[in-house]
């Protein structure tokens, strides 16, 4: 009767250990309200990809894969909103609003990310 009762408690703590472990996963999932992460490559002087369709909410990701540095300005307002990347370095943005943006170094680079 002995061994049951172990048993039954090792089970008990398995479960509450597993709940632990998941309880940092199921938070996320729901802090993060379903938002996706975008990825946008600078590389040869260009972003990857070029015009890129998000979500009010969504992450972007721009990732310098240049040997010289860029930043991300806003085209409209000609406000940087980030500074400048060095080869490997990122940036990450919250989306707000849909936007044209270019490079603060090099204007002829340019892209831009629509909400519908």
């Amino acid at each position: 009767m002995l061994m049951h009762k172990k048993r039954g408690s090792r089970v008990k703590v398995f479960g509450i250990c597993l709940a632990f472990l998941l309880t940092p996963f199921v938070a996320t999932k729901a802090y993060a309200g379903g938002y996706a992460q975008h990825q946008i490559s600078i590389k040869g002087f260009e972003f990857v990809p070029k015009e890129l369709q998000v979500s009010r909410g969504d992450t972007v990701v721009w990732v310098n894969h240049d040997i010289v540095p860029h930043s991300i300005v806003i085209s409209s307002t000609e406000q940087a909103i980030s500074p400048e990347l060095e080869s490997g370095e990122t940036f990450i943005y919250v989306v707000g609003s849909s936007m044209a943006y270019e490079c603060g170094l090099h204007p002829s680079m340019t892209g831009k990310l629509t909400i519908p």
